[in-house]
């Protein structure tokens, strides 16, 4: 059976279409082409065809099935950061085994092979480096093209067509290590169901599909996020809804709330405001040791001046040590006061000549210094249920040598 451009597209001639098109030299011949099978989109069979022959012509390595997948069918539109890949970067640091598979963008601003290419990770093609860097660090991205010649031969048409096509259904199903376990996000149900179908047929040993609601193809906080998964026989597909986060932070008591997660997945409601359970908050931000360039010079400090703001008015304290706390070392036993921190002047508020716009009535805090050393540190300490405050930098005086 041969295949002419203008015939129907159906499952009996499915491996004549898929081999002309990948065949010809004629971009709008392509276009035909993918614009009908976009039709038969959920024809699993369909689906299972093409994936088939792109993976009977792929370049084959050794595989590694003890690894996840985050590759999604991208295509929802929303130009959202890629998500998936920021997802498997952060998994894999956890000590997850992930092989990332994905390409450069064909219908979105921005794709996986983009943002690894940014972060100068490699792109491996070789087995063995591909097996070691999965194995050593347990990430490594899998650049699609390398494995599988034949989609760039379909690249510019997908790219000149600039929306999903049935290509954004092939990728999930194609990882080159033959990673068994995957997380997908597509963006409706209808592609959810076809990509579980044929994720099932491949025999993924387990995976979970969602989409959001709101048209993200991943797991949103504005809408409810739908899961699909199969049960211990594979022979079913269960569908479950995660209702979205509130809108609000706040409460039935009105009272503001906020919530964060450990590295072991629990979820904390965290406290707000200045204390802690009506206890003090014990805050404190450490310098480097700094020794001037001179590490050799002794330096007698004279005086620091410190650039702060507050949420409030605040009064932190000053600790120093010389010579990277040697015990050996006289270090200064009091703490040197720094002194009252105003909250930022409101426009209307401050008097001309006493306050400077945008920045509290003593932007630049004088601290007289007191101890030597050929080095030292600076520690800015408070024990109080005082607001929050930012120290945005320093400026030492010392004497060198008994010279200033």
């Amino acid at each position: 059976m041969k295949y002419n451009i203008g015939d129907t597209v159906t499952k009996k001639n499915i491996k004549y279409v898929i081999k002309y098109l990948f065949h010809t030299d004629n971009i709008t011949h392509q276009a035909i082409i993918i614009h009908q099978l976009n039709k038969l989109i959920n024809d699993s069979d369909i689906l299972l065809s093409l994936r088939n022959y792109i993976f009977k012509n792929s370049n084959k390595i050794k595989q590694y099935p003890n690894s996840l997948d985050t590759c999604g069918t991208g295509g929802d539109g929303l130009k959202t950061l890629n998500i998936s890949t920021t997802v498997a970067i952060l998994l894999s640091s956890v000590g997850i085994p992930i092989a990332k598979h994905g390409n450069r963008a064909a219908s979105s601003l921005s794709g996986s092979s983009d943002i690894i290419s940014e972060l100068k990770i490699p792109n491996e093609r070789h087995s063995k480096k591909i097996i070691k860097r999965i194995s050593n660090d347990k990430f490594v991205y899998l650049n699609a093209p390398f494995f599988y010649p034949n989609l760039s031969r379909v690249g510019e048409v997908r790219k000149k067509i600039g929306i999903k096509t049935i290509f954004n259904y092939m990728g999930p199903t194609l990882n080159p290590l033959g990673a068994k376990f995957q997380i997908l996000g597509t963006i409706d149900k209808g592609s959810a169901e076809i990509m579980s179908k044929i994720l099932s047929k491949i025999k993924n040993k387990k995976f979970t599909i969602f989409f959001s609601e709101d048209g993200l193809d991943e797991i949103s906080i504005f809408a409810p996020t739908n899961f699909y998964f199969p049960n211990s026989s594979g022979n079913e597909i269960f569908n479950e809804k995660m209702k979205k986060l509130k809108e609000s932070n706040l409460n039935n008591s009105n009272e503001e709330v906020k919530f964060g997660a450990n590295e072991n997945g629990y979820v904390y409601q965290l406290d707000t405001g200045n204390n802690f359970d009506g206890s003090n908050i014990l805050a404190r931000f450490e310098t480097p040791n700094y020794d001037y360039g001179d590490l050799g010079t002794l330096k007698t400090l004279h005086y620091l001046r410190v650039s702060a703001s507050s949420e409030g008015i605040t009064e932190p304290d000053v600790q120093v040590r010389f010579d990277y706390g040697n015990t050996n070392v006289p270090q200064p036993t009091n703490l040197f006061d720094l002194g009252v921190i105003n909250p930022p002047s409101k426009f209307g508020d401050a008097l001309f000549n006493t306050n400077v716009f945008g920045g509290g009535d003593n932007p630049l805090i004088r601290v007289p210094l007191q101890g030597s050393g050929t080095s030292n540190n600076f520690t800015i300490i408070s024990d109080d249920t005082k607001p929050p405050y930012t120290i945005n930098g320093f400026y030492v005086d010392y004497i060198p040598s008994g010279r200033r």
